[in-house]
């Protein structure tokens, strides 16, 4: 991806000597630029779009084989690798569900209050504040 880096340095760096550096011809670099999209990368944005509207529909709840699933509902056929690898650019990840725990009652609130207000309770006591 040498090009793209080139693109991101053209604004600090003459286009010539970058292409220099990373040893390739500026008419590569500009054939590059103009040349249109592929069609996997046409279809990666349309899924990135539809993955993520599918994300939410299901509440960030659903793996990737239950999205295409779901995705596959909609007309959507793509493969499951694919989703995992979308999901991974988009940094979307499902939730999980926590089994349901009881906790007992900590003995905390049943024990004597702490020793420092004990002395506290005790000297005010004996000062006749108490």
């Amino acid at each position: 991806m040498k090009y793209g880096r080139i693109k991101a340095l053209r604004q600090h760096y003459p286009v010539a000597v970058i292409c220099r550096v990373f040893e390739v011809s500026q008419s590569g670099y500009y054939a590059w630029r103009e040349r249109p999209r592929s069609l996997r990368a046409q279809e990666n944005a349309r899924l990135e779009v539809e993955i993520r509207a599918a994300h939410q529909r299901t509440r960030d709840t659903c793996g990737p084989e239950r999205l295409q699933s779901d995705l596959a509902d909609y007309g959507i056929k793509v493969g499951v690798d694919r989703i995992r690898r979308i999901r991974k650019k988009l940094g979307l990840h499902c939730k999980q569900k926590r089994k349901f725990k009881v906790t007992p009652i900590p003995d905390t609130i049943f024990r004597s209050p702490p020793t420092c207000y004990n002395v506290t309770l005790q000297s005010a006591a004996l000062t006749g504040l108490g």
